[in-house]
């Protein structure tokens, strides 16, 4: 069967990421010990913020209290997205296939990251269905994260590809049926998707 739909991770894939950025920065707007944020931040704060189960509001009180400061949550905001890169050789790629196929995007992400990705990366519009942690209320790599993004683009496992830099969520896409595949290099990935017929336009 031919693919006619890629379903893309985030973090990693089109956007390096660096956290020590945030931590550090939130060290010195608040003068605790970069362990101390660290600490503050993922001890549940993220991953409740990235299942949606706490709101922007939610989250800054919750750091304020927890690191005793009254930065604002415009400035909180500010030093927790500025974190990443653009994967230029991989938002090549993507846009190089998009004529050909249909794109989605599936993330573990939270309403901070993505309205500031949103505002900061037009790349993005390339995507038909963006598929958000935060948005349903479950993460990769729980199954019904995956089959939302099947039924966001209508498509069959089959004739999917899958590609993310955590293997566990590659891995769980190939058992749903689809073609996981675990990015490390935009070059690795485009011979992988070669393989299986796809090929950008040139």
């Amino acid at each position: 069967m031919s693919i006619t739909t890629l379903i893309s991770d985030l973090g990693g894939v089109l956007l390096d990421f660096d956290n020590g950025i945030y931590e550090r920065k939130l060290s010195i707007a608040t003068g605790q010990p970069v362990h101390v944020v660290r600490a503050a931040l993922n001890d549940n704060l993220l991953p409740e913020l990235h299942l949606g189960n706490l709101t922007p509001e939610q989250f800054h009180r919750s750091v304020c209290a927890r690191l005793e400061t009254h930065l604002s949550l415009p400035d909180l905001a500010q030093i927790y997205s500025e974190i990443f890169t653009p994967k230029a050789d991989t938002v090549s790629l993507l846009r190089d296939l998009q004529p050909r196929y249909r794109l989605c995007l599936l993330s573990n992400t939270n309403a901070i990251h993505w309205e500031y990705c949103l505002a900061t990366y037009p790349f993005l519009s390339l995507f038909e269905h963006h598929v958000l942690s935060h948005e349903l209320g479950t993460a990769k790599p729980e199954p019904a994260i995956y089959k939302r993004a099947l039924k966001a683009m209508d498509a069959i496992p089959e004739e999917c590809v899958f590609f993310d830099d955590v293997w566990v969520y590659a891995d769980t896409a190939t058992s749903l049926g689809m073609h996981g595949i675990t990015f490390t290099t935009a070059a690795a990935l485009e011979a992988e998707l070669a393989g299986l017929g796809v090929r950008r336009v040139v």
